[in-house]
């Protein structure tokens, strides 16, 4: 796949440089180059774009105060002449870009391949933002019914996040248990890119949240009592909107409800196991009592109303 770059700088030699190094990688195209971010406004199909390299001292509108207008289009990289660490390169991660990398190191091999690496894992972040992501919630008795799921979801084309109660360490564990039923996974970190073909499980004693197609994870408060919470992950996912799938498994308690509350705003598809089939009824029913768009599922067809529920979000 062709990974589709815009380069924001008002020196043109700066912006040959830069796209030069990036198109060295044979899936790197630098489809357009803009001399301010007065022209990439102007400009139409910034969304077809995979990523934007943007340099923050320019003519007219200030690439440090447009980051967070981009970034929630396309993935933004800044590459600027401040020292990393500076005050300039803080807040241009705080208002949303990906990373900022100083143009005193592109004249090291380390610095390019480094620029490379970076812009390869953004416009990775820009395929996950079109995935569907199936976010899973569940405690008490939720591996019953993940036994019957997991398998029937190792070819299926959407990001998975797995929120499970769990004792501090148990996620991995849990993740190795998780794959021996046939899909990859693995304990989330903090950064992580959603993407196919594999499960991310909540770590234990870590808040899960999903920003702008990528993991957060969030300490948790002093006598919060799930942590990581169902509700603090599909809160999040719901900024997601339609592409969002939420299933809340077995579990005690009313962990989800609010979640799921939120991602319907949002248009995402809720399911709930049928409490009926449940060791522990309490979040499903929470969790059904939300609206009557959240649609009951049962074991026996819980692998066909997954699958085809995350088909419908594609």
């Amino acid at each position: 796949m062709t990974l589709r770059v815009c380069v924001v700088d008002d020196s043109d030699i700066a912006a040959q440089r830069i796209a030069r190094i990036l198109e060295s990688d044979d899936d790197v195209r630098v489809i357009k180059r803009f001399a301010s971010v007065d022209e990439l406004r102007a400009w139409g199909d910034l969304d077809t774009a995979s990523v934007v390299v943007l340099d923050v001292w320019m003519p007219g509108a200030s690439g440090l105060g447009a980051i967070r207008e981009i970034a929630a289009r396309v993935p933004v990289v800044v590459v600027s002449d401040v020292a990393e660490g500076s005050d300039v390169a803080l807040e241009a991660v705080a208002q949303g870009a990906v990373a900022f990398v100083s143009k005193r190191e592109l004249g090291t091999e380390p610095g390019e391949t480094r620029l490379r690496a970076i812009v390869r894992d953004a416009a990775t972040q820009s395929i996950a933002r079109e995935l569907p992501v199936l976010v899973i919630a569940g405690s008490t008795g939720a591996p019953r019914a993940l036994e019957r799921l997991v398998p029937g979801l190792r070819d299926v084309p959407a990001a998975i996040v797995v929120v499970q109660h769990l004792p501090l360490g148990g996620e991995v564990g849990f993740a190795r248990w998780i794959a021996g039923l046939g899909l990859p996974a693995r304990p989330a970190r903090h950064g992580d890119a959603l993407a196919s073909g594999r499960a991310l499980i909540a770590p234990a004693g870590r808040h899960l949240v999903i920003e702008n197609g990528v993991v957060r994870l969030v300490a948790g408060a002093i006598g919060e009592l799930h942590v990581p919470s169902a509700d603090r992950a599909l809160a999040s996912a719901a900024s997601l909107g339609r592409r969002v799938v939420a299933l809340v498994l077995s579990g005690m308690g009313r962990d989800g409800a609010r979640g799921i509350a939120l991602a319907l705003e949002g248009s995402a598809t809720c399911l709930a196991l049928s409490p009926d089939e449940c060791a522990a009824p309490s979040m499903p029913r929470h969790a059904l009592d939300v609206s009557p768009r959240v649609r009951a599922v049962r074991l026996d067809t819980i692998v066909t109303d997954v699958r085809e529920a995350l088909r419908r979000r594609r």
